[in-house]
């Protein structure tokens, strides 16, 4: 009588059925996890209207609409200086309300007109093109708030 224990080919015809026994709960357990961690990122990525009232509140504390700017929540931009001037340049330089929205991989797009176009003057053909306006840029979680720096592209944005 032989002892098969010690012989390689068996060794390996066992490990492979191991491993077909084992082969459906790995993938199951895999897909469970992943479920669940989209799930869970998913929980944490605020959505189109949480973005659009992140963004409306950030131009506000930033002073770009008339209401009253709050100094301890200003973001500055790259050419900003000197707080009261910085104030006087973009105070109601920006409509209130969120005209459109875009995204992308990582980010919300909130896109805000010009105080100096009347919205309700413009034809459709208008208001899907590229308007003066500026861009807030929101992260998923909604932790990052900031002004996007290159003039918006608002005839690719989804208008509200």
């Amino acid at each position: 009588m032989s002892n098969n224990f010690g012989n390689p080919e068996n060794s390996r015809t066992i490990k492979i059925n191991i491993l077909k026994k084992l082969f459906p709960l790995i993938v199951l357990l895999t897909l469970v996890f992943t479920q669940s961690f989209t799930v869970e990122q998913n929980e944490n990525i605020v959505s189109r209207k949480q973005a659009i009232k992140l963004a409306e509140q950030f131009i506000k504390d930033n002073g770009y609409t008339s209401e009253k700017p709050d100094r301890s929540k200003m973001k500055y931009e790259l050419f900003d200086r000197e707080i009261n001037q910085t104030l006087k340049y973009r105070y109601n330089s920006l409509q209130q309300k969120a005209f459109c929205f875009s995204k992308d991989d990582n980010e919300w797009h909130i896109g805000f007109l010009s105080t100096d176009i009347n919205l309700k003057k413009l034809t459709g053909e208008q208001k899907n093109s590229d308007l003066r306006g500026r861009a807030v840029k929101v992260s998923f979680d909604g932790k990052e708030i900031s002004i996007a720096h290159k003039d918006p592209r608002f005839s690719y944005f989804t208008k509200l």
